[in-house]
């Protein structure tokens, strides 16, 4: 593996290490959110945390893949004459 490529997996680990922890730190106050909503209420107690599971992940896992090609270009430029090795 090169530097870049190197450089790169740590970023991409970093960031998607912060969005789990993000998404385990809010769970458990936007489930409750979630079960006294008078309709969500009314579901399966799987179901709905599934549905917080997901939403928080659709919501932050956009931000960690922007930051992550934001780091990755700025890595990529920063390494003398990468862009000429690698197209």
């Amino acid at each position: 593996m090169t530097d870049l490529e190197e450089k790169v997996k740590q970023i991409v680990l970093e960031e998607f290490s912060k969005l789990i922890q993000n998404i385990e730190g809010d769970f458990q106050t936007n489930y409750l959110k979630k079960r006294y909503n008078f309709l969500l209420s009314q579901l399966d107690e799987t179901i709905t945390a599934n549905m917080v599971f997901v939403s928080s992940f659709e919501s932050k896992s956009g931000f960690a893949i922007e930051t992550c090609a934001r780091m990755k270009c700025i890595t990529f430029l920063s390494v003398p004459y990468a862009w000429e090795r690698n197209g």
